[in-house]
């Protein structure tokens, strides 16, 4: 379930999940295009409850669509790992969103967690028929451009 947490003083949306067998490969790591899912995931249920979520965008014939991904892997996730999924707005523009999100394993130990990668993704809205650009309605603007921004998650460097 997704929920608003505070960390660090600023709201974030956040889910767990719990490293699956069709989530590994042959060697019980779970596979890198998993990483992107999850953070995907987290952000549109967050969406969701924020009430802007895809049932609303569809009912307005607009389609979220990810128009640019990265990830950078730090520690691989293993079979029956139980992970922590944090994503936070970047940026609102007139018809893209920016979604940072960093992926977490609990060390077990009440510890601090292990940073096992970050994503970043830019979504844009596009109209559900033509497929174009399109710009972000009103409410769901303010609705998004009202979540806290965050411009890094985690401690690990990038090289």
């Amino acid at each position: 379930m997704i929920r608003d947490v505070e960390l660090g003083g600023m709201a974030f949306f956040q889910s767990s999940h719990v490293v699956e067998h069709v989530d590994t490969d042959d060697s019980g790591v779970m596979h890198f295009s998993r990483f992107l899912s999850l953070v995907e995931t987290a952000t549109l249920r967050g969406f969701h409850e924020l009430g802007c979520g895809i049932a609303h965008m569809r009912a307005q014939k607009k389609d979220l669509v990810v128009s640019e991904a990265h990830t950078r892997y730090y520690v691989p996730a293993k079979f029956l790992d139980r992970l922590e999924v944090v994503v936070h707005m970047e940026h609102v523009g007139a018809a893209q969103l920016r979604i940072a999100g960093a992926v977490s394993r609990d060390k077990g130990d009440g510890d601090r967690p292990v940073l096992l990668a970050r994503t970043n993704l830019v979504l844009g809205l596009v109209d559900a028929d033509t497929g174009r650009a399109s710009v972000i309605p009103p409410r769901v603007k303010a609705v998004l451009a009202a979540v806290p921004e965050r411009s890094v998650l985690g401690d690990a460097k990038d090289d």
